[in-house]
C-alpha cells in the first residue's frame, strides 16, 4: 500500500472557504448597499422635484394681475427651503429664468461596504418647476 503524502494541499480547503465567504459577503454588500443608494438617490430627486413645484407656485400677485405668470423670487425660496426643511432633508434652492431649481443631497452609512473602506455615500437629486397657465396643449 502507497501512502503519498498531501501536505502540499494542506489548507487549499480552508483558503478556498474563506475566497468563497469573502466573495458572498462582498455581494452581498454590493447588492444591499447598492441598493440604498440608489433609494437615496430617487429619493432626493422626489424630494427635489416636489419642493420645486412648492416653490414654482408662489407668483407675484401684481404680474399676475397684469396678465403675466411671474415666480417671486423670494417666495419660491422661502417655501421650496421650508418645504425641505420640514421633510427634514438638506438643500438649496435658486430661481434662475422663471424656473425653481432645488438641489437635494442626501448621504447614506454603509452597512456592508464600510468593511472594504466605503463607509458612506453622498448622492444629490435636482428637481426644476416653473408655473404654466393655461394648459390646453402640449408643449413642444
Amino acid at each position: 500500500m502507497n501512502h503519498r503524502s498531501t501536505t502540499s494541499e494542506r489548507g487549499a480547503t480552508t483558503l478556498m472557504i474563506i475566497i468563497l465567504v469573502t466573495s458572498i459577503l462582498l455581494m452581498a454588500g454590493l447588492t444591499y448597499d447598492g441598493g440604498r443608494i440608489l433609494t437615496a438617490r430617487r429619493q432626493a430627486i422626489d424630494i427635489a422635484q416636489s419642493a420645486a413645484r412648492a416653490g414654482a407656485q408662489q407668483l407675484d400677485p401684481a404680474a399676475l394681475r397684469a396678465g403675466r405668470t411671474t415666480i417671486d423670487n423670494g417666495a419660491a425660496i422661502r417655501v421650496a427651503e421650508s418645504f425641505l426643511h420640514d421633510t427634514g432633508f438638506d438643500g438649496t434652492a435658486t430661481v434662475t429664468g422663471g424656473e425653481v431649481l432645488v438641489t437635494v443631497t442626501i448621504t447614506r452609512q454603509m452597512a456592508f461596504l464600510s468593511a472594504v473602506g466605503m463607509h458612506e455615500r453622498t448622492v444629490h437629486g435636482v428637481g426644476t418647476a416653473r408655473p404654466v397657465r393655461g394648459v390646453t396643449e402640449a408643449e413642444s
